[in-house]
């Protein structure tokens, strides 16, 4: 949906950047959920998710919310852990396939759950929504600048 693929090169200072504050937002936001006891579920969604890596395998932002989660998981001193979903929504195919090969590279953890799916925006928005509207669940919902053409036409 986007008009350059910048996933087909090494990733520019910019998105660098950008990678790690998303990285560290990350980081800083579940250990918050991870221990609170209302807390029912994690959901993390991303519906611009890429295919998992650029031309030289710095990796995009679903490989880095788990590498995020599975540190946080493996620092934390709760006593229950919330089951964490992770959503995932790429919308080109061969990005899609990359995505898949990517995630299914990952090694398991426990407690951690992905979906994955290869749709426009507004069907991916439509089929999770009602678990963003879930009560007593955190969510954090990603929405890539490549995206947001998509999020306000």
């Amino acid at each position: 949906m986007s008009g350059r693929n910048h996933h087909e090169k090494p990733y520019d200072a910019g998105t660098l950047d950008k990678l790690d504050l998303y990285r560290g937002y990350v980081e800083a936001w579940l250990p918050v959920f991870l221990h609170q006891q209302h807390i029912e579920a994690i959901n993390i969604f991303d519906f611009f998710a890429g295919p998992g890596s650029d031309l030289h395998g710095k990796p995009c932002s679903p490989k880095i919310a788990f590498d995020e989660v599975t540190k946080a998981l493996a620092s934390s001193k709760a006593e229950t852990i919330p089951p964490i979903r992770m959503y995932f929504n790429e919308f080109d195919p061969e990005k899609h396939s990359d995505l898949d090969s990517a995630l299914k590279a990952l090694p398991p953890a426990n407690h951690v759950h992905i979906e994955h799916t290869c749709m426009d925006f507004d069907h991916a928005f439509d089929k999770w929504y009602p678990l963003m509207k879930k009560k007593r669940v955190a969510k954090l919902v990603l929405f890539d600048k490549n995206g947001v053409k998509n999020i306000t036409e």
